[in-house]
């Protein structure tokens, strides 16, 4: 588990391999054409999905008076955030947030306030 806050999220950081020409690290919120992009496709949604199972199985095993954490967070460093939240409140509802089409967030999309209003909601819905 890379970062635990009882009672609130579980972050589980990934690093997806760069290209070697892409080595570069892209200053926070640069969206230049030097920044590299979110990959997508079948292969990089399996190795969030991954990342996810990890982060459940985290959670799953956390100890029996911890509350289940209303947050699961799926980092690939440098480029993109997924939100999971648990809406059943056991622990058995892990699903995306704020929904399907949204959930994941490339790095410089944390410069629109909209996301950064989202971000503060969960924070407050989860603390």
């Amino acid at each position: 588990m890379d970062v635990y806050k009882r009672g609130c999220f579980i972050l589980e950081a990934k690093q997806s391999k760069l290209p070697e020409a892409n080595r570069q690290q892209a200053q926070l919120f640069d969206i230049a054409e030097t920044a590299p992009a979110s990959p997508s496709g079948a292969r990089y949604d399996k190795f969030m999905r991954d990342a996810l199972a990890q982060a459940k199985r985290y959670a799953v095993n956390l100890p029996g008076n911890h509350p289940w954490p209303p947050f699961l967070i799926v980092c690939d460093v440098g480029r993109s955030f997924e939100l999971y939240f648990d809406w059943s409140g056991n622990g058995r509802g892990y699903g995306q947030f704020p929904d399907q089409h949204s959930y994941r967030f490339e790095l410089h999309r944390f410069a629109e306030p909209d996301v950064q209003a989202l971000f503060r909601f969960g924070a407050a819905r989860a603390g």
